[in-house]
């Protein structure tokens, strides 16, 4: 289609800003020259702000992760599509950018650099091309760290783990089922059935009962004590406890335990009964997990909370000590603080974590110790306490946490808070973000108009002064503000909307004034280059609705469905009808010749369906009545979400190019037939003069052999009579082959093997080669075969070869040395040796002309770089030559590259 200058604006315009999806448009020194605005929203800038910078300026490395270099492996790829003019895609790349506080925030990105090329094929710049996949990328880790947790918890214990799924009563059991009950998983069906049929008759309406009130209730623990039936008919004492999970309301959905064999403890409780009795009975009174240690450290004694809390043995615990159940996190700043109170005898007191069963998490306690000494003041042993503090240890890390949520939801929040109390104006409370927009200043307890002095000069401090003294609230609404956001004395533009509300105590008495306010400045700008924008397209369309006039092109527009409702004015002169009779469908299908409407609609038709560019040739009938070709193209126009709202077309009249076509076509039948008949003749003549010059050579020597010649120049004579008959012999023989050229122009295509075809020219000339001790190297590898007559390729390179060893150098040992590459669409095979080389400056037009040679020493008819340009340009190649005199040529033939089809 062809457009003006004005048009390709139009539609750059409309490309670059309107265009869905994250685009930036950069020059080869990746200097950015333009943005979509879906880039700028997905990277927080302005496009004022990031046009004519280096891109890597505008988004630098993260400082605060000096180890993670981002700028490097990006520009390594954009560098690498300006030089290979290949795009190339980076997949879920870590690239932070600058967030609206300045700190760097994580993201991660798809990316495809593209090259944009000039019409001379070179590239001008990038389109740099990004998806923002960092909600992807975190939720994916998020998942494959759960999964490895559950994986890890699941494989570590030995406890019986079990997952009930309420809503369809499915029930999943941990491989521990097997291994502590003696079941195989084939044969526990997948319900809550298999659980209560293996509890025992007189436990199971009181497990049910207890679960299901727990269930019912709004509980959200459980725990039993049962016996369960095991493989071998035995009952085994366990105990059972399990987390009930709720949704959003309350209801329950799930319930996941563990079950614990409990039978082994028992047993290890009798045990450690009967040592109860060896030990201070005020230790086993304690609440706490009491210990005692020998003066050296070595814990001699535990109580029975140990085992209790532990979930092991005494026995275990004696054996392993306590050092095996501690957070290994904990682990060496205990056993230090440990080791120092052994040697000075201080009192011992710290915090650290003990792992819990059966739930298999770690709880803290603060462990205190006091050391026992004898009437001299030797330590003789010392006894001490574990405490349990997790739950105020949670409840401390809750309540930071909830500080942390509440100056997080501050910071983040759109809306920001102040407070300002009494007469004097004093700043109580100001959230994070309204800090920041006075540069951080210190403020909180400070008068505001010392705080913020620029706020008191432009009298917002009397508005809030009014507030405090009447009562009534007051409300801004995209209020100019200039702000010091930098704290560097300089002020900025800002639009805010403010709400002053009178802040009261518990008896109602107003103690000062509640501020909220929200920027707006982006809102503001935004409507203000919305009515801008409103404006241009207001003047782009008088514009384009001049453009369309004055083309010489018949201009159209369609919905989206097909339905015509614009047409321009060379369309009204034309074919004589107003815009209103043209609309729609009708009117288009009567002034098409009645040859092209079916494939015209079945066109047309394929392009609405698809989206595809539509490209016909048709007949218009013209209000003289006279049918006219035209060629008829359309674009579709799209909105933010792809789909199709318009079709832009055009109608070009290409009348004279047709009857050109016509004339042509019949010039090239002609010049055709021509051909025919001269390689005809020349075929006749070539074979109706070869057997007379056979039956004179024959005569000749038969002459030779029989007569004897008395004149002294005979001798001579019949040597010039020789060469003659065998020149006019070769020269027939030359005429057979240029007809046999264009015969075989037509031969059967095929992909045929470079080296292949080079092996066997070089057997059949292996005489020469051994003769000359020619070097011929071949490099065939980025492009192994071409797309041509396997008979025309041979004749060619066979050409090429024995051109180069006839005409060698007698100084040095002959090299030829062929090679073939893909180039601009192209395979390319070069031909290059060191011979005697042609004088370009005198033969350069004569080249490839037939029975011309540049050099006499050797015997040839010239046509045998004839015949190579005939073969190349009858499969539409090209030959170009370079050559020094002394030096050698280098040929370069290039022909269209063909892809092989895998599956022919």
């Amino acid at each position: 289609m062809t457009e003006s200058s004005v048009a390709r604006s139009f539609d750059l315009e409309f490309i670059l800003h309107a265009i869905p999806g994250e685009y930036l448009i950069l020059d080869t020194s990746l200097i950015i020259q333009n943005a979509s605005d879906d880039y700028l929203a997905a990277t927080g800038t302005r496009r004022q702000d990031i046009v004519g910078k280096y891109v890597f300026d505008i988004f630098p490395d993260n400082p605060e992760l000096p180890e993670r270099k981002q700028v490097g492996p990006l520009k390594e790829s954009m560098q690498q599509v300006i030089q290979s003019k290949k795009a190339n895609r980076i997949s879920c790349l870590r690239y932070d950018i600058p967030g609206a506080n300045g700190a760097f925030e994580q993201r991660f990105w798809d990316i495809v650099d593209t090259p944009i090329f000039t019409n001379e094929k070179e590239v001008a710049g990038l389109i740099h091309h990004t998806t923002e996949v960092t909600k992807q990328v975190l939720e994916r880790e998020e998942a494959q760290r759960n999964e490895e947790l559950i994986r890890v918890v699941t494989q570590s214990v030995n406890d019986v783990v079990w997952d009930w799924d309420l809503k369809t009563d499915e029930i999943w059991w941990s491989p521990g089922f097997n291994m502590n009950f003696g079941y195989p998983l084939q044969e526990i069906e997948p319900t809550v059935d298999s659980w209560f049929t293996h509890i025992h008759p007189e436990d199971l309406e009181r497990v049910k009962a207890s679960i299901h009130k727990a269930i019912d209730t709004g509980e959200t623990n459980w725990a039993e004590v049962y016996r369960f039936r095991l493989k071998d008919g035995h009952y085994a004492d366990i105990l059972d406890r399990a987390g009930v999970l709720r949704d959003s309301s309350g209801k329950a959905y799930r319930v996941v335990g563990a079950m614990i064999d409990i039978s082994r403890d028992k047993k290890a409780e009798k045990e450690a009964r009967e040592s109860e009795a060896r030990l201070r009975s005020v230790m086993e009174s304690m609440p706490q997990m009491a210990w005692a240690a020998m003066p050296d450290g070595t814990v001699h004694y535990y109580n029975q909370q140990w085992p209790k809390y532990l979930g092991i043995s005494l026995e275990e615990i004696y054996e392993k000590g306590w050092t095996a159940f501690m957070h290994p996190a904990d682990l060496e700043k205990t056993v230090t603080n440990w080791e120092h109170c052994l040697k000075t005898g201080e009192d011992v007191e710290i915090e650290h974590r003990y792992l819990k069963a059966p739930e298999n998490e770690y709880k803290w306690f603060l462990t205190r110790g006091v050391a026992n000494r004898n009437p001299e003041g030797e330590i003789i042993g010392w006894t001490g306490t574990c405490t349990n503090i997790d739950d105020q240890k949670k409840i401390t890390q809750k309540l930071q946490e909830q500080e942390e949520k509440v100056h997080r939801i501050l910071s983040q929040a759109p809306a920001h808070f102040c407070l300002i109390k009494g007469e004097e104006q004093i700043i109580d409370f100001a959230s994070p973000g309204i800090q920041s927009l006075f540069g951080n200043r210190n403020c909180v307890g400070i008068p505001l108009s010392e705080a913020w002095p620029e706020i008191a000069a432009q009298g917002l401090t009397e508005q809030m002064r009014q507030v405090y003294t009447t009562g009534r609230p007051q409300y801004f609404w995209e209020n100019q503000v200039m702000v010091d956001r930098e704290n560097n004395g300089e002020l900025s533009e800002g639009y805010f909307d403010f709400t002053y509300q009178p802040f009261r105590d518990f008896n109602g008495k107003i103690e000062g004034v509640l501020i909220l306010a929200t920027e707006v400045t982006e809102q503001v700008l935004a409507k203000r280059a919305a009515f801008q924008l409103s404006e241009e397209l207001l003047e782009e369309k008088e514009r384009f609705q001049f453009l369309a006039d004055s083309i010489a092109q018949l201009v159209w527009v369609t919905d989206e469905k097909g339905f015509h409702n614009y047409f321009n004015q060379r369309w009204i002169h034309y074919t004589g009808y107003d815009v209103e009779a043209s609309k729609g469908t009708e009117m288009w299908n009567n002034l098409l010749h009645p040859d092209d409407r079916e494939r015209s609609f079945n066109r047309w038709q394929h392009s609405l369906e698809t989206g595809e560019f539509y490209e016909i040739e048709y007949r218009f009938k013209g209000k003289d009545g006279i049918y006219r070709w035209f060629l008829g193209q359309a674009q579709p126009r799209r909105n933010a979400d792809g789909d199709i709202t318009q079709w832009f077309g055009t109608c070009t009249d290409i009348e004279e190019q047709k009857q050109w076509q016509e004339e042509l076509i019949k010039t090239n039948e002609d010049l055709k037939k021509a051909n025919a008949d001269l390689d005809s003749f020349v075929y006749t003549a070539s074979h109706d003069l070869k057997l007379p010059i056979i039956s004179m050579s024959r005569i000749f020597t038969e002459l030779t052999k029989s007569a004897t010649f008395a004149a002294p120049d005979a001798e001579e004579l019949m040597g010039m009579f020789h060469r003659s008959l065998t020149q006019i012999n070769s020269t027939i023989q030359d005429l057979a082959d240029i007809v046999k050229v264009q015969k075989n122009a037509e031969q059967n295509l095929e992909f045929v093997d470079l080296a292949k075809v080079t092996e066997e020219v070089k057997l059949s000339i292996q005489d020469m080669i051994k003769e000359s001790d020619a070097q011929i190297t071949t490099d065939f590898k980025p492009a192994p075969e071409v797309y041509f007559s396997h008979v025309n390729l041979k004749s060619v390179i066979y050409n090429l070869m024995s051109n180069a060893l006839k005409y060698r150098s007698s100084e040095r040992k002959p090299e030829v040395h062929f090679k073939s590459e893909i180039k601009n669409n192209c395979i390319v095979i070069t031909v290059q040796d060191n011979g005697l080389g042609i004088n370009l400056a005198r033969h350069k037009e004569k080249l490839f002309q037939m029975f011309k040679r540049f050099h006499n020493h050797v015997p040839g008819s010239g046509i045998g770089l004839y015949i190579v340009n005939r073969l190349v340009q009858n499969q539409g190649g090209a030959i170009e030559l370079e050559s020094e005199v002394n030096q050698g040529t280098t040929f370069r033939i290039s022909l269209p590259h063909k892809v092989k089809n895998p599956t022919a």
